[in-house]
């Protein structure tokens, strides 16, 4: 169980690599894919620091939070193709 997390993790990032290097997509071209991997790495770092890096229950609660609203985020801009996920500024 202590290396399922990191595989995952591991395997959702070079899957959005692979999937931007394969299908040859430009970052720039698609602004809602870079906002998506954005969010995957905010993701990321989220879920370690709830796991290894916040040392108080308020810390944790706080990466937590912060790592299902990234989640939340994600799903979003990949169903809309909206690299504002909430509509902030005009998306």
């Amino acid at each position: 169980m202590k290396i399922a997390p990191h595989a995952n993790d591991t395997l959702l990032l070079l899957s959005a690599l692979g999937l931007l290097y394969v299908g040859r997509i430009s970052q720039l071209a698609e602004p809602w894919l870079m906002t998506k991997l954005a969010l995957l790495v905010a993701y990321i770092t989220l879920g370690f620091g709830t796991h290894r890096v916040a040392r108080t229950a308020p810390g944790r609660i706080a990466c937590f939070t912060g790592a299902v609203l990234a989640f939340g985020s994600m799903v979003v801009v990949a169903m809309t193709k909206s690299p504002h996920p909430f509509g902030i500024m005009g998306g």
